[in-house]
């Protein structure tokens, strides 16, 4: 009579390892060490779902938060100003530095949305020569766009920095915010920086 019951943690007796005995000789494989463009492509273009005019879409993550601070920031710009011309003229109590927060709302979303522009592809072009050239030459004529476009940020931001170091030097403040002006440089650098970097995937990968 056989005493050994088959279940839940009891595998047949003829399936289970031998004792003494290695199924697998040659160990575990060797992982493969990742190189850092690949990690910033899994981290930063992993895709997200999310919902737009009803529509079920597939995103990066860096393409959503660019998205979404441009976005906030173009809500705040609307509601301080809408706020602000509603208190001026029905109270003549405006809002505080409303100037200096729409000014600064504003950098931020401009510089956040281009970001957006070059993942929508939203850049305007002016397609004279598309008809003439085959589709070959339009997706070359495409890539060498997209080189000139980061060159010209990268040129944009190396124009940028003596301004803001200048702006840092001196000391300069807001009017009415009394927010240092060097920070609104900073933000528009690192902003360009996110642009560039979301520009980038289409020129390596």
């Amino acid at each position: 009579m056989n005493d050994y019951d088959v279940g839940y943690g009891k595998p047949p007796k003829h399936s289970q390892f031998k004792k003494g005995v290695c199924h697998n000789p040659h160990g575990r494989g060797k992982r493969r060490d990742l190189k850092v463009a690949e990690i910033l492509n899994k981290v930063l273009n992993a895709k997200t779902e999310f919902r737009e005019r009803g529509k079920l879409k597939k995103a990066s993550r860096i393409e959503l938060s660019v998205r979404r601070l441009a976005a906030s920031a173009l809500i705040i710009l609307m509601m301080v100003t809408v706020a602000d011309v509603f208190l001026r003229y029905l109270f003549n109590s405006p809002i505080r530095g409303s100037y200096d927060m729409v000014d600064t709302m504003l950098l931020i979303f401009v510089f956040n949305g281009m970001a957006a522009a070059f993942f929508g592809r939203r850049n305007i072009v002016i397609d004279l020569l598309d008809s003439a050239v085959g589709a070959r030459m339009t997706a070359v004529l495409i890539r060498i766009a997209d080189v000139l476009s980061v060159l010209c940020l990268g040129l944009i931001m190396w124009a940028m920095l003596v301004p803001a170091m200048q702006a840092y030097a001196y000391g300069d403040v807001k009017m009415e915010l009394r927010l240092p002006i060097y920070v609104l440089w900073v933000i528009a650098l690192v902003s360009l920086a996110g642009t560039m970097l979301c520009a980038l995937p289409f020129l390596i990968w």
